[in-house]
């Protein structure tokens, strides 16, 4: 793993781009969008 790039430990050449992400917690999305519905 890089800062950039996850490269796989059998084969040097396959690389994945690293994906921004943000975590979030449903009980801080409800307090600010209490109308929210979630499908099961």
């Amino acid at each position: 793993m890089t800062e950039d790039e996850l490269v796989a430990e059998d084969d040097a050449t396959t690389r994945l781009a690293r994906l921004s992400a943000h975590r979030a917690f449903w009980f801080g999305w409800y307090a600010q969008f209490p109308q929210t519905v979630v499908f099961d």
